[in-house]
């Protein structure tokens, strides 16, 4: 399982929120907003970013507007930031197979083989 952040406001996020990033602003990898010039495009994604989303950036009292502060003089993320678990895609690989390649390959090999006639 992995968790993921996000924000329990999202719907009533206040307007600073709804505007970031502007032109200039330090994006977070995996950020999966972009600028053409000076016009935004895409749209938040927080499993993108992981745990370097913009909401965990530390801030005075951990209020969103609030200017950034270093997590050392007492910095929080955004209080409006909550991590929710999700359940990891569940491939064919992970568990119903439990083949080595050899065996694979015998398999492969069997059904190649003409059946002999007696």
């Amino acid at each position: 399982m992995s968790c993921v952040g996000r924000c329990a406001i999202y719907a009533n996020r206040p307007q600073f929120c709804r505007d970031y990033p502007q032109p200039g602003a330090v994006l977070p990898d995996g950020c999966t907003y972009y600028f053409l010039g000076t016009e935004r495009h895409g749209s938040c994604d927080p499993s993108s970013c992981l745990e370097e989303m913009c909401c965990n950036w530390p801030r005075e009292g951990g209020e969103p507007t609030a200017k950034s502060m270093d997590p050392y003089v007492g910095g929080l993320p955004c209080k409006h930031l909550v991590w929710v678990e999700q359940e990891e895609e569940k491939t064919a690989a992970d568990d119903e197979l439990d083949y080595s390649v050899t065996e694979l390959y015998d398999e492969l090999l069997d059904d190649l083989e003409p059946d002999h006639v007696s």
